[in-house]
């Protein structure tokens, strides 16, 4: 069964929350996007991609879209961030 993804647009999500500005929102990861071969396209896409699912999860209400996009961003940052820390840094 297929399913519809929301017709907002996650850019507007983001430049609503980063006040119209996109290259703030991914300046802090770009270091980072280099040591783990994404692109910042492939970012957006993965973001947007987290932020459907949760918003499936709540049953698209809209009133929650900058939260899911929010939530989405951090997760995905995080696991980008956690890719591109040496293999020294996860030892213990």
């Amino acid at each position: 069964m297929a399913t519809s993804k929301s017709t907002s647009s996650p850019t507007s999500a983001r430049k609503a929350v980063h006040g119209g500005s996109e290259k703030t929102a991914r300046k802090p990861v770009k270091a980072k996007l280099i040591n783990t071969g994404i692109t910042p396209d492939q970012r957006s896409q993965m973001i947007a991609e987290a932020a459907y699912y949760r918003a499936e999860r709540r049953g698209f209400n809209p009133e929650g879209q900058v939260d899911d996009w929010l939530e989405a961003e951090n997760m995905i940052d995080e696991m980008i961030s956690h890719s591109a820390e040496p293999a020294s840094a996860h030892r213990h």
